[in-house]
């Protein structure tokens, strides 16, 4: 049994004889496969709080949840992460393009370094980053940094979103990035 991307919200305590606890998925998840919800015998989900994770009982043994997150970055913003998690994907669009050669990069950082003093994550365009002159409303996919740990950040690490041009005409520019927790 595996289980991934599972988002509890506010929950509620489960009492009652045969009571029961129900999560919703999207399609094609691995926790069930006869539709959009599976229900858990009481006792069968476990919830660390210490940590967040969550754990489904299997036959005989607990699943750890494998949780996914993302967070939508402009030029000049930094995200502080919450809890230690790996970044797995990042992608890119904007509605007008830039009017000069710009490039979008993120970083890792951590400490006291700067949004632009941290390591680089995109190799794209000859690790530059994204490419802000490319065609408006069209998604980059972000090609990820493979040195080991680099794109593993610590509880309190941040990603920061930099821009290499100042004073163009890029407009609209977002980058989003899909972390995985530890």
């Amino acid at each position: 049994m595996s289980v991934s991307n599972l988002t509890l919200g506010n929950p509620l305590p489960v009492r009652g004889k045969n009571a029961s606890i129900v999560i919703a998925y999207g399609s094609g998840s691995p926790i069930g496969d006869t539709g959009a919800v599976s229900r858990f015998p009481k006792g069968s989900i476990y919830v660390d709080d210490t940590n967040g994770n969550v754990y489904v009982k299997g036959s005989s043994s607990w699943a750890k949840s494998s949780s996914t997150f993302s967070v939508s970055l402009a030029p000049g913003q930094s995200f502080l992460l919450p809890v230690a998690a790996t970044l797995i994907r990042a992608t890119e669009q904007h509605d007008t393009a830039a009017s000069i050669a710009t490039k979008l990069q993120v970083y890792k950082n951590t400490g006291t370094q700067a949004p632009s003093g941290g390591v680089t994550l995109l190799t794209n365009n000859t690790n530059a980053g994204f490419d802000a002159q490319g065609t408006a409303n069209t998604v980059q996919t972000g090609t990820l940094v493979a040195t080991s740990g680099y794109t593993t950040f610590a509880a309190g690490n941040r990603a920061s979103l930099v821009m290499s041009s100042a004073g163009t005409s890029l407009v609209g520019a977002t980058v989003t990035l899909l972390f995985q927790t530890a």
